[in-house]
């Protein structure tokens, strides 16, 4: 009895320490699948969002290229042979005295989902795609769920399927080792699992045959919800490898619009005064943190001191990031003139990206990060200063100018803001994606232009946005916060501007880990 009790704690430490390590090792691997596969929601087919899912997933147990390749393999738990010389029937499928072999081939001592199943929807037939217990399932998630359980079927009470071609708003990925008695696990195109973990030392316990014969099921299990953003990031240059072309990541935009304007129209004319950067018209707000190059512009790729028109709107001392066309520069020392001109001095090609000249009057965007809760109004410029200034080509006779067109001016992620009654300042309560589009000079005027906001429906950002909430580095107060999350009354309404903003800009949220 005492062997028994012995194999019983060994099996309580080791073998259950198994099955715990694969979970956690699994659910690592599908807590990031789950975040790639909701992040192309709106930016890829679902079909390629999933095939995307699935490479990162069986990426995380790659070894190839780490100083662990060869016969050290982490994968989602061992992989264990038994070989049945000697062995003994006893039933239930279990056979006692077994030998235990770790298996010659080095890439499969451990479980590794090479087979993972992308469970595609059928347009034909709903009953036929995007099944629940596929190893990825598109469908909507419901916190609200008294039950957050998931039953031998899968089936899940705060989780539903989207039966639809078109794909649900929640995205769920799981992994599973078992033995396939439901018949579910294993279906082509739709799921995939793993052989069961088996027992070690508790097949020396007084487990049932059955038990052990059939092994430890393991499953893991991660849904994502989309939420609202609360940081975005700067919209910066990136080089595709393939096309050797210079593209966008999209990020925050260069101006703010007021929350009233925003909820009571859906874009359109806009006037914008190059004195202030005030934006009015069919909506109100302020173009920030944008700047011009001034004097003779920067000749060459290695000149590091930098004139700009003017340094309102941007940090009095180094460090920090500008962007100026297709270039990254680190700002290290701020020298500011009696008219509000400054030199600068600058590291040039900063972020991988190549130094070059720019002309004078080219624009330059401040690289920041943008929260809920901070302080609007980043920055204010002087007439040019804000980067919206004419190319050297003008059409005469009407008064009217093309302008330097810059990725500078770029950025979608717009911040929308409100005067708060706690305090009175001016913050930041959501995102929304819009951009400026037909800028030109009024006519016959030297200090207005003429601009059409452009907004996007409600999306997913595909990227360089969290739901994660930072608070700014101002002191933003606690009734501040409460009247951007809740509104006055939290009995009527218990969710703020970031439930009632129109068009909220999403990111995928890690909910569910299990």
């Amino acid at each position: 009895m005492i062997a028994f009790a012995l194999f019983a704690v060994a099996a309580l430490v080791i073998d259950v320490g198994f099955a715990i390590l694969t979970r956690r090792q699994m659910r690592t691997a599908t807590d990031a699948a789950v975040l790639e596969g909701l992040r192309g929601h709106d930016s890829s087919t679902d079909e390629q969002r999933r095939m995307q899912a699935s490479f990162l997933l069986q990426q995380h147990f790659n070894d190839i290229d780490t100083p662990y390749a060869g016969p050290r393999s982490f994968g989602a738990g061992p992989v264990l042979d038994f070989s049945d010389e000697n062995a003994i029937p006893m039933g239930d499928d279990f056979m006692a005295s077994q030998t235990v072999q770790v298996p010659q081939d080095a890439t499969s001592v451990s479980y590794v989902p090479t087979d993972f199943a992308l469970n595609l929807a059928n347009a034909e037939n709903a009953d036929e795609g995007n099944l629940a217990h596929g190893d990825m399932v598109s469908g909507t998630y419901l916190a609200n769920s008294l039950s957050h359980r998931e039953d031998s079927n899968y089936i899940r009470d705060d989780f539903q399927r989207d039966p639809s071609v078109s794909p649900g708003g929640s995205f769920l990925v799981r992994m599973r080792r078992t033995n396939n008695t439901s018949g579910l696990d294993s279906v082509a195109g739709v799921s995939s699992r793993g052989p069961a973990l088996p027992y070690l030392f508790g097949r020396g316990t007084m487990l049932a045959s059955s038990s052990k014969g059939s092994g430890i099921t393991v499953r893991a299990t991660s849904i994502a919800d989309a939420r609202p953003a609360l940081l975005v990031g700067p919209t910066l240059p990136i080089l595709d490898a393939q096309t050797t072309q210079i593209t966008n990541i999209p990020g925050l935009a260069p101006f703010e619009l007021n929350y009233e304007t925003w909820q009571s129209g859906s874009g359109g004319d806009v006037e914008i005064v190059l004195a202030t950067g005030q934006i009015s018209g069919s909506m109100s707000g302020q173009v920030f943190g944008l700047g011009a190059i001034s004097g003779s512009g920067v000749p060459s790729a290695s000149e590091t001191s930098i004139t700009v028109v003017s340094n309102t709107g941007f940090p009095t001392s180094g460090p920090f990031e500008v962007r100026v066309d297709n270039e990254l520069l680190l700002v290290t020392d701020v020298q500011i003139n009696a008219d509000s001109s400054a030199k600068w001095t600058a590291e040039r090609g900063m972020g991988g990206t190549t130094g070059q000249p720019h002309a004078a009057g080219a624009p330059i965007g401040l690289v920041m990060n943008c929260s809920v809760g901070q302080l609007a109004s980043l920055g204010r410029a002087d007439g040019l200063a804000f980067g919206l200034g004419p190319s050297s080509e003008t059409k005469g006779g009407t008064g009217a100018s093309t302008l330097i067109k810059s990725p500078a001016l770029g950025g979608m992620y717009v911040p929308i803001v409100q005067t708060l009654s706690d305090t009175g300042n001016l913050r930041v309560v959501g995102f929304v994606q819009a951009y400026l589009d037909q800028i030109q000079f009024k006519m016959n005027s030297t200090d207005t232009l003429t601009a059409t906001v452009v907004s996007r429906e409600q999306s997913i950002a595909p990227l360089n946005a969290c739901s994660r909430y930072y608070p700014p580095a101002d002191a933003i107060t606690a009734g501040e916060l409460q009247e951007i999350f809740r509104k006055a009354d939290p009995r009527l309404a218990p969710l703020g501007y970031l439930s009632s903003l129109k068009a909220s800009l999403l990111s995928p949220a890690l909910v569910r880990s299990e």
